[in-house]
């Protein structure tokens, strides 16, 4: 079995009870905090949530109040990719995709992409990044969260195994991923702020 395929695996496992785990500890407020640090046009955009799981970032960006001409979800947990849909429900276009990122084909065509806590499960992140680089529009933004060293972080390690980043280790990655310019966006408080850091690149 790949890594993806036991990765999906416990995650579908965990689908039912994600959502309510990242509404306790604060996740979508955290984004949409993010979200109103960053510049995007004021059009309807072409969006990616990548590594959507149950669609907490993508939730965010429309509670903020952004508007899509299409939104796409993608995670290679189908229990995850349901209730994202749900969560986006007939707020916006949407497309969902069953797959990881390696497997999604769209080149040149988003102007948004969300990210969040996915790079850290991936065996070569700049790869990943690149990926992700290559899918956007010319002008397109890339949003990220990532995990970040602390003690907290442990405890989420010694169940997902995950990988965490120091900032600065973080935007390297980046620059070695063809990103011109890259933004930290800390978050400012509760469990998103000790466990996690935003990141705007472009």
């Amino acid at each position: 079995m790949s890594d993806i395929s036991h990765l999906s695996r416990r995650y579908d496992r965990a689908a039912n009870r994600w959502q309510a785990k990242m509404d306790r500890f604060g996740f979508g407020p955290a984004y949409r905090h993010m979200l109103g640090q960053v510049a995007l046009p004021a059009r309807p955009l072409v969006a990616l949530d990548a590594g959507t799981g149950c669609g907490t970032f993508a939730g965010a960006a429309l509670d903020f109040g952004l508007s899509f001409a299409q939104l796409d979800l993608l995670d290679p947990s189908a229990r995850m990719l349901a209730h994202a849909s749900e969560m986006v429900g007939t707020r916006a276009p949407l497309r969902c995709f069953a797959k990881d990122i390696a497997s999604h084909e769209p080149a040149a065509c988003y102007d948004l992409i969300l990210c969040a806590h996915v790079v850290e499960h991936c065996a070569d992140p700049v790869a990943t990044l690149a990926q992700l680089r290559a899918m956007l529009a010319p002008g397109g933004t890339l949003l990220l969260a990532v995990s970040k060293p602390h003690w907290c972080s442990l405890i989420v390690f010694l169940r997902w195994r995950h990988r965490c980043f120091e900032p600065a280790e973080m935007r390297g990655l980046l620059a070695r991923a063809g990103f011109e310019t890259t933004r930290g966006h800390p978050f400012p408080s509760g469990v998103p702020s000790r466990v996690s850091h935003g990141y705007c690149a472009n």
